[in-house]
């Protein structure tokens, strides 16, 4: 499979994001999904508040967006392990906090990272991620925390979170696979967030 060429941009580079990002993301997520109280009342201003953290890759010569992804910068420097259970609500009304309260970002947290469905299974979900911790990495940030939403794990409904995060495939990494592509990235799991994104 030939890599696929793209370009990286940010809304500082291009005004046109939010709607090419809106485009994505509707095409690609259930309705209910769009109904978190907190995403509804802070993510319209995170493009006006935090441009340079918000992007997308565009395919090179087609500049289809082949991903678009968002992140937050917070003032958290505590240790990982007593991160808020309220997970990606948290991170995403905390860094609006820490802006309006002058605070100094210490961290990256990545928020959402979306591929459309033509563009799934080719391993851009990769290049998207080193390019979400790039961003932050420009900044000074050198630690990206992600409150990771597992991909199979609506399959198995009566399996405890707890339990479902250590399953393993037969090379020893984590059966999800929107986990295993952060591990092979270098992520370590950090807790469970039971009341993260509560819709």
């Amino acid at each position: 499979m030939a890599a696929i060429e793209y370009k990286i941009i940010t809304y500082r580079d291009c005004p046109d994001l939010p709607g090419i990002s809106d485009e994505v993301v509707i095409s690609s997520w259930p309705e209910f999904m769009r109904k978190d109280r907190v995403a509804n009342k802070y993510w319209s201003d995170l493009y006006r508040t935090f441009p340079e953290f918000q992007f997308a890759l565009l395919e090179t010569g087609t500049n289809n967006a082949i991903a678009v992804g968002n992140s937050i910068p917070l003032a958290w420097d505590g240790n990982l392990e007593d991160l808020p259970d309220d997970g990606w609500d948290w991170a995403l009304a905390q860094g609006f906090k820490d802006y309006s309260a002058g605070r100094t970002p210490k961290i990256q947290c990545a928020l959402s990272l979306t591929i459309p469905e033509k563009y799934r299974g080719k391993g851009i979900s990769a290049y998207a991620l080193k390019a979400m911790k790039s961003i932050g990495e420009r900044h000074g940030f050198d630690v990206m925390i992600a409150p990771v939403r597992p991909t199979f794990k609506s399959r198995y409904p009566l399996t405890a979170m707890e339990r479902y995060i250590k399953w393993q495939n037969d090379d020893g990494l984590p059966f999800d696979p929107w986990i295993r592509v952060h591990v092979r990235l270098g992520a370590e799991i950090v807790k469970v967030c039971p009341q993260s994104m509560r819709i």
